[in-house]
C-alpha cells in the first residue's frame, strides 16, 4: 500500500496495554516495547511477514490487533500508527539488536492488543512494512 501525500500526525503512546487471546507466543510487550527506541536509528529495519491488523471497541476505547511473525526470535517487534481522517497507518517491522548474536532461523509469532488514543468510530487500517 502507498502512502498518500497528505502529512501525518503522530500518533501520542498510549499509556495502557493488554495482550490479545489466544497468544501464539507470550509477551510482555508495551508501546513503550513496540514503539521506535533511540538506537533503532543505528539498526536496519526488517519486514516483518503475513501481518493482520483490525481494530476493536471495547469500553469506548479503539485497540489495535496485530498478528505476525518476527524474522527470528532475536527481532524486536517496532510498530507506529499515524491518523489520516478515518484511515489508520500502521507502520509495523522488525530490528535486530544485535547483529552479532547467534539466534536460531525461525519465525517468531506475534500477536499484540495495544490501546490507540483515537476517538471511537470505523477506520480503515492500512499495514506498511519495509
Amino acid at each position: 500500500i502507498t502512502p498518500t501525500e497528505t502529512p501525518r500526525t503522530p500518533m501520542p503512546l498510549p499509556t495502557a496495554t493488554s495482550e490479545m487471546e489466544p497468544m501464539p507466543v507470550p509477551t510482555n510487550d508495551t508501546w513503550q516495547d513496540l514503539a521506535p527506541q533511540p538506537k533503532d536509528a543505528e539498526l536496519p529495519r526488517t519486514k516483518v511477514f503475513a501481518v493482520k491488523a483490525e481494530t476493536t471497541v471495547q469500553d469506548g476505547e479503539v485497540w489495535l490487533h496485530l498478528q505476525g511473525q518476527l524474522p527470528t526470535p532475536c527481532h524486536r517487534l517496532r510498530v507506529e500508527v499515524t491518523r489520516e481522517e478515518d484511515t489508520l497507518l500502521v507502520h509495523v517491522y522488525a530490528v535486530l539488536p544485535d547483529p552479532n548474536a547467534m539466534c536460531i532461523q525461525t519465525l517468531k509469532p506475534f500477536n499484540v492488543q495495544l490501546r490507540l488514543d483515537v476517538p471511537p468510530m470505523d477506520y480503515t487500517v492500512k499495514v506498511q512494512t519495509p
